[in-house]
């Protein structure tokens, strides 16, 4: 064991992680087989270091990797964010990863600053992930900072866990119109599948469970052999995510516990939330308000 981290799986009782020294040099490798960090290139890091995404993929793996690192604290940027844009021009900072909602934060604290006010053209890796990706958020996002140089194909997408070391799935991104937006194929050595409630693999496009596997899975919760048994079945790990494969590449669409059954038919809090972004007037508090 080299990292035990606590988590809820978003939904349950908080439980110890146990991640072996091999899960986190398969993440690495696998990561570095797609990203290709420079040796000398800076990470910067403003999530919190009790997250697996802080401490591992911007802090051990540029450690690994020889990366140079700027550490903040995740208060000073969320009290103002274009601090955020500062330190990535001032550091000429190559990579960082942040959840989409702080590409919205991003878009907002430009709104003061004229176009050009940053150099971003040093980065290229901004990995969306953490939560669920709002294409629009990123059109705009995308279409605001290449007029401060950001590169076209600096943003990626990403889907990992505590229990996959972060990191495990990647595409870089670009706008497809889709409804639910693809997070990629795994990295080098993992596989991922879909399933119905029976474990059954279902086709291309079928929505179920997803399951993933591969050397960067943990092999258990500490403690609690229940829990693990529930959580890995035949080498796959049950991340409690619904979703579906096109191409090999994942989309997620909701957590298990977060449908909604309406008349037969299945409702992802992703979906009802995409929906609502494009009422006028209609906002997460909004959703709040009417019960949603």
């Amino acid at each position: 064991p080299a990292l035990m981290l606590l988590t809820s799986g978003s939904t349950g009782t908080p439980k110890g992680v146990v991640l072996s020294r091999g899960n986190l040099a398969a993440m690495i490798s696998g990561v570095q087989q797609q990203l290709r960090f420079v040796p000398g290139e800076t990470a910067l890091n403003w999530m919190p270091l009790d997250h697996v995404g802080g401490v591992v993929f911007l802090c051990v793996m540029p450690t690994v990797l020889g990366l140079d690192q700027v550490q903040v604290d995740t208060a000073t940027i969320l009290e103002a964010p274009a601090r955020w844009l500062d330190l990535v021009a001032e550091h000429r900072v190559a990579a960082v990863w942040a959840p989409n909602f702080a590409f919205d934060l991003l878009l907002r604290a430009a709104r003061s600053q004229a176009p050009g006010h940053w150099d971003l053209s040093c980065l290229r890796m901004l990995i969306n992930a953490g939560e669920p990706v709002s294409e629009p958020v990123l059109v705009d996002f995308e279409r605001r900072f290449a007029q401060d140089g950001l590169r076209q194909g600096a943003v990626w997408m990403s889907f990992g866990m505590t229990e996959t070391v972060s990191a495990f799935s990647l595409r870089c991104w670009t706008a497809s119109g889709e409804a639910v937006t693809s997070l990629g194929h795994p990295i080098a050595g993992g596989a991922q599948r879909i399933v119905d409630d029976a474990g059954r693999t279902l086709m291309e496009g079928e929505i179920g469970r997803v399951e993933l596997s591969g050397p960067s899975v943990f092999s258990g919760y500490h403690g609690r052999p229940d829990l693990t048994a529930e959580a890995l079945r035949d080498g796959w790990f049950q991340t409690g995510d619904m979703g579906f494969l096109r191409s090999g590449e994942l989309h997620i669409v909701g957590r298990v516990k977060e449908m909604i059954i309406v008349n037969g038919a299945n409702f992802y809090s992703a979906e009802i939330e995409e929906a609502a972004a494009r009422v006028p007037g209609l906002d997460r508090q909004g959703l709040a308000a009417i019960g949603v």
